[in-house]
């Protein structure tokens, strides 16, 4: 239609200016000048100058009218169809089913014109579906939407077809596939915008599936570690992506070429055998129905020989014989079978050089294996049977025993000598099947460090009771933190104090025991102990009183020497009490002060 009234627009234009000539081509005919030289008769000149203004106009209107007469009957039989047109199309959109609803938006004025089976695709009505648009997902229908057509317009782009997800009345997801158009108006500016949504949730819905079937199965494939090859006679003609990885080659590379070739096998096999001749065989033995599956060694790039486990297996399509290989390398594979036996071997000189004993036992306690060093423990060179006697001697353990491992410290006698061994014995126990479960004895002869240990005892028993007993008092003094990691129990008869509670003052708590007149002696040696800590000469002696728990001060004589070391700065000394000195002095002071030198 608006082609129509542009075309119709251009003619009556033309026809306008026609006219226009016309006009004057009559007015000039009926002219004073053009019709005394045409008309001679008097009468009829007369006549023609009187009547003229009337047969101008009249012989202008005939022409016009027949000159506009078709194209407005064509206007008006167009305009007739156009409504009809117009009438069935808004008929059939507003009865579209299930899969589309149409709509038209106009600036500032969104779904100006919505149809009806907006309520078949979403289940909405018109009324609810444009009030509430926004809050079901589609918004996109229309903000943005005269901004994004403007760009493509100056852009020079198509509309694309957009694809929306919303959601409807059941708060089922819908996903509908948008396509737009503008119009236009007579300057150019859009005037308003049609779309049509269409319902593709069941395409959607299927693509979404294939989508995610595609993409585990890509998965699957990509993932899976060996490599995939098919051959046509002897010849490569088709691989997956992981057999150009273990070739190290590209797939023009690959193709047509037979795995004998120079770049993926050497000349001949570990067997001695040829590499041709050998994948011949068993390329025809697999094109006979027979299965294959063998090691063989092929090379990376024609330089890297590498270990492979070959399957071949027969396939027809299309009337043709194929054979698939599937390539396993199983370099890792040797390597770690390879490591495993030097582990075996280890484990094996472990087991027959360690300084341990070690039994296996079975279900019934029977020994199966022992090491050297458990015959030499148990002296089996002279009596087999001291094994046995050892067995019954942790019979009780392997009763009841749910733990993984059970310690245990036993003596036992060993015949002919009679001599007796003290044992620290580790018992576990593993499954070797589901129905039984065998044991592991580990042990060690402590007879000698027992017999050292309790000399060890005996010595720190000693000396335990010497310093129990002396009446010094030892300490350790930490100089960072200012707290006493040691002191001996001297301190209680001395200053009548638990260790303890020495141990539970802090540095000021400490500090506050000294007298009054020695609080500044205390601080003048500390900074000396710093100052001097890392001379060679750091032995020091200082007296001080300090307050014993009865209130009363005694004199104490301190003599301590500083030890730096990597976990800090110590005071290391001992304390001995020298109150009757202390208290002599000042008496033998009085007297000489009393009766003289001489005294």
């Amino acid at each position: 239609m608006r082609r129509f009234l542009q075309i119709y627009q251009r003619s009556l234009a033309l026809k306008l200016i026609v006219f226009f000539f016309v006009s004057i081509l009559v007015i000039f005919l009926f002219s004073d000048f053009v019709i005394d030289a045409i008309v001679q008769n008097t009468v009829l000149w007369y006549k023609i100058q009187i009547y003229r203004w009337i047969i101008i106009p009249f012989i202008l209107t005939l022409f016009l009218f027949k000159m506009l007469r078709k194209p407005f009957k064509n206007y008006r039989i167009t305009q007739e169809s156009y409504e009809s047109v117009y009438k069935n199309y808004r008929l059939i959109v507003d009865n579209l089913i299930d899969d589309y609803f149409f709509y038209r938006h106009e600036p500032g004025k969104p779904f100006v014109y919505l149809s009806s089976s907006v309520t078949n695709v979403l289940g909405y009505p018109k009324a609810d579906f444009i009030i509430n648009y926004k809050n079901i997902g589609a918004a996109a229908i229309y903000e943005g939407t005269f901004e994004r057509h403007q760009f493509y317009l100056t852009e020079k782009l198509p509309s694309p077809k957009l694809e929306l997800q919303v959601k409807t009345n059941k708060n089922n997801i819908c996903y509908l596939e948008i396509k737009e158009i503008a119009i236009f108006n007579d300057k150019g500016e859009i005037a308003y915008i049609e779309g049509i949504a269409k319902n593709i949730t069941k395409h959607k819905l299927i693509e979404l599936e294939l989508n995610e079937r595609e993409k585990k199965y890509q998965t699957i494939f990509e993932s899976i570690s060996d490599g995939f090859l098919v051959l046509k006679d002897d010849k490569f003609i088709d691989c997956n992506k992981r057999i150009l990885e273990i070739y190290e080659c590209t797939l023009e590379e690959l193709i047509m070429h037979t795995p004998f070739h120079y770049r993926f096998s050497p000349l001949t096999q570990p067997n001695g055998k040829s590499s041709r001749e050998l994948a011949r065989e068993k390329i025809q033995a697999a094109l006979k129905g027979i299965p294959q599956q063998f090691e063989w060694i092929h090379l990376r790039n024609g330089k890297n020989p590498f270990p492979a486990e070959i399957s071949l297996s027969k396939f027809t399509f299309e009337n043709e014989d194929y054979v698939l290989a599937v390539v396993r390398d199983i370099s890792t594979r040797k390597t770690i079978i390879n490591t495993l036996k030097e582990k075996e071997e280890s484990f094996k000189l472990l087991y027959d050089n360690i300084p341990l004993g070690i039994i296996h036992l079975n279900s019934e306690l029977t020994p199966v294996t022992l090491n050297p060093a458990a015959k030499k423990i148990l002296n089996v060179a002279e009596d087999s049977n001291n094994t046995q006697r050892f067995i019954e001697l942790l019979a009780t353990n392997f009763q009841g025993n749910n733990t993984i491992q059970h310690h245990v410290h036993i003596e036992l006698s060993l015949l002919p000598y009679n001599k007796t061994l003290s044992l620290s014995v580790y018992i576990s126990h593993f499954k070797k099947d589901e129905n039984s479960i065998d044991y592991l004895i580990v042990f060690e002869d402590i007879t000698e460090k027992k017999l050292l240990l309790s000399a060890y005892h005996k010595q720190e028993s000693y000396f335990k009771e010497i310093l129990e007993n002396s009446r010094q008092i030892l300490y350790k003094l930490n100089v960072e933190t200012g707290n006493y990691e040691y002191i001996s129990f001297a301190l209680y008869h001395i200053l009548g104090y638990t260790p303890d509670e020495f141990y539970r003052m802090s540095a000021e708590e400490i500090k506050s025991l000294l007298h009054p007149d020695d609080i500044q002696k205390a601080n003048n040696i500390v900074a000396k102990m710093i100052s001097n800590v890392n001379e060679n000469e750091n032995e020091f002696t200082v007296e001080y009183r300090f307050k014993h728990k009865n209130g009363t001060y005694k004199w104490l004589n301190d003599k301590y020497q500083i030890i730096s070391s990597e976990n800090g700065i110590y005071i290391v000394g001992n304390i001995m009490e020298i109150t009757q000195l202390k208290e002599a002095e000042e008496l033998i002071k009085k007297y000489r002060a009393q009766f003289g030198e001489n005294m």
